[in-house]
């Protein structure tokens, strides 16, 4: 499983609640913070048990592909903002912290 990395947030869904309620609360605040390691790029989900590995497995996949997804948006809208707006090279002279 690959690591999320340069994630600044993530989403928990309600969806989550009735698989989530059958962890402890041991188990739920471990899955919690084994979430936000993986978003940080270390996947720490092995020392959870193994009722919270499954749950990790079902979460950080829907953070991959919400991910992906996000990613490939970004690359059509920066695709379609260099189409419109082509990038300006300076003139002959100018400096380009110039402009703007």
């Amino acid at each position: 499983m690959s690591h999320a990395k340069d994630v600044s947030c993530f989403r928990l869904y309600s969806s989550y609640r009735d698989s989530l309620a059958l962890l402890s609360d041991s188990d739920r605040g471990q899955l919690l913070m084994s979430l936000f390691d993986y978003a940080d790029g270390a996947d720490t989900s092995s020392t959870l048990t193994p009722p919270a590995q499954m749950a990790f497995a079902f979460i950080a996949a829907r953070m991959g592909s919400e991910l992906d997804r996000s990613r490939h948006r970004s690359e059509v809208n920066r695709a379609n903002a260099a189409k419109r707006w082509p990038l300006r090279t300076p003139r002959e002279g100018e400096d380009a912290a110039e402009d703007g």
